[in-house]
């Protein structure tokens, strides 16, 4: 079933892929630098120049910014959808990445040719922009990692689909953390660049893989990972296709769901959604 990112080895609805999704979503969130900038801050302070009791409370308050700015997701999630709240998430992310380990570069370079003034301004700059990464990081890619194994799972695999993407995270917090200390001694940094070069790689990921949940139902999303095919522009045809030849099935609200949406179990005449699934024309796989 892990296996599963474009057969069918595990069914029709593929739950083996939306696993596959969940996990690497959960480690690309670590990648994206977030394990390096909370574990190791007072490193990264004391590298844009910044003494042991300075750095010690920037890395305070720098928690506490990132604990406000998940509320920013509460008014923008559902407006702007899971993809594009990751896009640019990414985006600005790699940016200030980019700039930290720039300015870190700059600090170090003055504090080693004694110009203390130029030095404290870079480590200025570096601390801002390490207070922005966090911030953009706790309003996208925070909390959308978290929320995706909720949606994309059918309700009777939601628990064990969260706890795959449990499991994503605790390898991706995991690895970096047992890494970070050796990238920040060989490359110094550097391994900023690394984090806004993760970034970068995300966005097309995302674009390719993560379907648009946002406003479907249970039922809408079991249609989406039906395709054969694990790219997102397969999906979204498979979908309209389906709702084209099925349009009193597919209804984008849950008042007209198939399925209890607490109990799971199926109501009333209509069947699940992988029973109509079943039936509909195969397509080659992938």
């Amino acid at each position: 079933m892990l296996l599963d990112f474009g057969g069918a080895s595990s069914g029709s609805l593929h739950t083996g892929r939306r696993v596959q999704l969940v996990i690497w979503l959960q480690i690309l969130q670590e990648w994206c630098g977030i394990a390096g900038i909370t574990v190791y801050a007072p490193t990264i302070f004391g590298i844009a120049g910044y003494d042991a009791q300075k750095s010690g409370w920037l890395s305070g308050l720098n928690d506490t910014t990132y604990m406000l700015a998940t509320l920013v997701c509460v008014f923008t999630l559902d407006r702007i959808g899971r993809r594009w709240t990751l896009y640019w998430g990414a985006a600005a992310q790699a940016i200030s990445m980019f700039l930290i380990g720039g300015m870190s570069r700059g600090g170090i370079n003055a504090t080693d040719s004694g110009n203390a003034a130029l030095a404290a301004r870079y480590g200025a700059a570096a601390a801002s922009f390490t207070f922005i990464y966090t911030a953009i990081f706790g309003a996208t890619w925070l909390t959308v990692p978290w929320l995706i194994p909720a949606e994309i799972f059918p309700l009777e695999v939601r628990a064990k689909g969260n706890a795959w993407g449990v499991v994503g995270w605790s390898i991706g917090n995991g690895w970096l953390t047992l890494l970070c200390p050796i990238m920040f001694d060989s490359i110094g940094e550097k391994t900023f660049y690394v984090f806004a070069a993760s970034n970068v790689i995300s966005i097309p990921l995302v674009w390719a893989l993560l379907p648009e949940t946002n406003q479907r139902t249970l039922e809408e999303v079991n249609i989406l990972f039906s395709a054969p095919s694990p790219w997102v522009w397969d999906a979204e045809k498979h979908f309209a296709d389906f709702q084209a030849g099925n349009p009193t099935y597919v209804s984008g609200s849950r008042g007209n769901s198939i399925t209890d949406p607490e109990t799971g179990l199926r109501v009333g005449k209509n069947r699940e959604s992988a029973d109509m699934v079943e039936k509909m024309p195969k397509e080659d796989s992938m």
